[in-house]
């Protein structure tokens, strides 16, 4: 049921997380990302890009990718993509993404309580993500769930002929 704000409305009974390991998945994951990629300005990816960018990542050791389905129809990415360094092995990139319809009904909780439960699996116990500066609904949810600011990324990204500022954010799991 689609509402006057074109909030499609979560029955968060309905709603589930699964790691992306079929075919299938991952074109649901790749289709789903570019309409995020459309619809978001706070995406850091065109949508001419999204293909790519999963194809970087296929074969990163110990990468997780999660999809969240509402009755079945994705609407929601988690990501988690280790950095695998020498040094940095207990580290890895956090992500979530959401269509705009399903935003502020508790979607990216659900998502972020998936994703911390791998880290612990996976001995990860820092995670970081990189979160444009404007994106007040994703600084407010990430410092809500424990993420704190390490550091401010001046013209870090660069979308439809802009330069855009991040920030440099972090928790220990």
């Amino acid at each position: 049921m689609i509402s006057i704000t074109n909030k499609l409305q979560i029955d968060l009974t309905k709603l589930s997380v699964h790691e992306v390991n079929t075919p299938e998945d991952r074109a649901d994951l790749i289709a789903l990302r570019k309409i995020i990629a459309a619809e978001n300005d706070f995406d850091f990816l065109d949508v001419s890009d999204v293909e790519s960018y999963y194809q970087k990542r296929e074969n990163v050791y110990r990468k997780c990718f999660f999809l969240l389905r509402n009755n079945e129809k994705a609407c929601g990415i988690g990501e988690i993509i280790p950095i695998n360094t020498l040094y940095c092995h207990h580290i890895a990139e956090a992500n979530i993404l959401l269509m705009q319809s399903v935003m502020g009904q508790g979607c990216a909780s659900l998502l972020m309580q998936h994703i911390e439960k791998k880290l612990i699996k996976l001995d990860i116990s820092k995670a970081q993500t990189t979160i444009l500066q404007n994106n007040l609904q994703g600084l407010s949810f990430l410092i809500k769930h424990g993420f704190h600011i390490e550091g401010k990324l001046k013209g870090v990204v660069y979308k439809n002929e802009e330069f855009f500022d991040a920030y440099f954010m972090a928790k220990n799991i």
